[in-house]
């Protein structure tokens, strides 16, 4: 994961298809990686834009079921 960008941009699986994600965020952001249909990635997407005034650390989903924290490698301060 970069700033704002996955590689590969989408992954197709069959039906019944064990599949294991290896995260890393190379950029110097810290993110989420959200699983979810069409639906759960608005819902997140409206849920981060609304936290905009809440610091970073606690905007992230740590604790969501469908979610992981992913902190950048090198994470610069914010300006």
């Amino acid at each position: 994961m970069g700033d704002m960008r996955f590689d590969p941009a989408a992954v197709t699986v069959k039906t019944g298809e064990n599949i294991r994600f290896v995260i890393s965020n190379t950029s110097s952001v810290d993110h989420d990686f959200t699983l979810g249909d069409a639906a759960a990635q608005l819902l997140h997407r409206q849920e981060m834009a609304r936290m905009t005034d809440i610091a970073a650390e606690h905007a992230h989903h740590r604790h969501h079921y469908n979610a992981i924290y992913v902190p950048a490698v090198i994470a610069l301060p914010m300006l």
